[in-house]
């Protein structure tokens, strides 16, 4: 079922979470329609990454490779706040917004997270990287980011 209409139409008051098994468009979907019901009920919501870029899990810490870990934060009721950013299309408020699937082409939610990327210094043909760089590099803190400029 749709993740968008499962979490607008669910009996929320009869659950505890809402889990989403997919990847980033999946969970956005879920997030975008438990903000959108009529009651404005909430609950906390849940990632098990099976998706394909999981840019949201592993900004949590999570990668697909981590199912196992994602259950066990569930299963323990681990959680932490994410913020989101509202974008309203041709509307000053969301008043006047129609309920349901329409609501998705005036307004929308993204989930907010972010990485960073921190490419190589080069100055005058030396290396310019600091003792913080090297630290992170040894101890395998860097994600291999590929970006064309």
């Amino acid at each position: 079922m749709d993740p968008y209409r499962k979490a607008l139409e669910l009996d929320i008051g009869a659950y505890s979470c809402m889990i989403a098994v997919g990847g980033d468009g999946t969970f956005n979907q879920m997030v975008n329609g438990m903000l959108a019901r009529p009651d404005s009920k909430r609950i906390p919501v849940g990632l098990i990454p099976t998706g394909q870029s999981n840019d949201m899990a592993r900004s949590l810490g999570l990668s697909s490779e981590m199912i196992a870990s994602a259950i066990d934060n569930i299963a323990k009721g681990e959680a932490i706040a994410v913020d989101t950013t509202r974008v309203l299309l041709d509307h000053e408020s969301e008043s006047g917004l129609p309920d349901g699937e329409d609501r998705l082409s005036f307004c929308r939610h993204m989930l907010s997270n972010s990485s960073l990327s921190m490419p190589a210094k080069i100055s005058n043909g030396t290396f310019g990287f600091t003792i913080s760089t090297y630290l992170q590099a040894f101890m395998c803190g860097f994600v291999e980011d590929t970006y064309q400029l």
